[in-house]
């Protein structure tokens, strides 16, 4: 058994794409096709409009986020919610109360989600 500290105190902030209140702890990566992080949004934080490098999918463990993606619609995410955007896709996220989630990266998630 191996136990793995991914609390919040380890999380990198992340300030790329005007970022603000964003930090991520790697919960694994490298070799993998698939890299996975605990996202830690602050109250009024976001994720600035960027490119997906590859399929990502965001889900909401804690709390909740307003999404927006490449057409422009909205959309309010909670606990337990999740969404997918496509390799090249652009999306932004903010949160008004916080929020943290798991983001998976990699090719083949749309596939996986069927």
């Amino acid at each position: 058994m191996r136990v793995l500290d991914f609390a919040k105190e380890t999380a990198q902030p992340v300030t790329h794409y005007g970022s603000s209140g964003f930090a991520l702890a790697r919960l694994f990566s490298g070799t993998l096709a698939l890299h996975a992080h605990l996202c830690y949004l602050a109250p009024g934080g976001r994720i600035g409009r960027h490119e997906a490098a590859s399929e990502q999918l965001l889900l909401v463990v804690d709390g909740s986020a307003m999404v927006r993606g490449q057409a422009g619609a909205q959309e309010l995410l909670r606990a337990g919610e999740a969404v997918f955007f496509a390799r090249g896709e652009e999306h932004e996220t903010q949160s008004e109360g916080g929020m943290r989630a798991v983001i998976l990266e990699g090719d083949g998630i749309a596939s996986a989600l069927g």
